[in-house]
């Protein structure tokens, strides 16, 4: 009986801690989608197009980064480090990371050219500093939330 009520008491609060996930990935996607929406000073009919292609291009380009980083760091792991690779090894790993960024810029190419039959010119020139901008905030907020708060002695 004990154990059916420390289960049911563990999944309760598992399901709350997913539910405060997905709050917070929600809320900050919210927090990112308006903020570009404002910036970028998207209309109804450019911001319905537009999110679905942004999201698509962020994940692919997420995709691309976690799969060749997570690989090649298993990989330098299990020969014992940078330090330990021989300079043949060295160098293919920076080939590694010069395909993963031709990847990328392929990637980022055809989602400016998506964005062409959406957005007109200088919207898309504003997205670059726009991103831009949205990070810089991001880094001020983190800052500001982790600076010790001033006693009142």
């Amino acid at each position: 009986m004990r154990s059916i009520t420390l289960t049911i008491i563990f999944l309760f609060v598992c399901k709350g801690f997913i539910n405060a996930q997905n709050d917070t990935s929600n809320n900050f996607r919210a927090y990112k989608t308006a903020f570009f929406t404002e910036r970028l000073e998207l209309t109804p009919q450019e911001a319905e197009k537009f999110w679905p292609v942004y999201h698509t291009f962020h994940k692919a380009s997420k995709a691309i980064k976690s799969k060749h980083y997570k690989k090649d760091l298993q990989a330098i792991k299990a020969q014992g480090g940078i330090d330990a690779l021989t300079d043949e090894q060295a160098k293919n790993f920076v080939t590694s990371y010069i395909d993963q960024e031709k990847q990328l810029t392929t990637l980022k190419v055809r989602f400016y050219k998506d964005l062409e039959d959406i957005l007109p010119p200088k919207k898309i020139l504003k997205l670059h500093k726009t991103e831009y901008d949205f990070r810089k905030t991001l880094l001020h907020e983190y800052k500001r939330k982790k600076r010790p708060k001033p006693s009142k002695d």
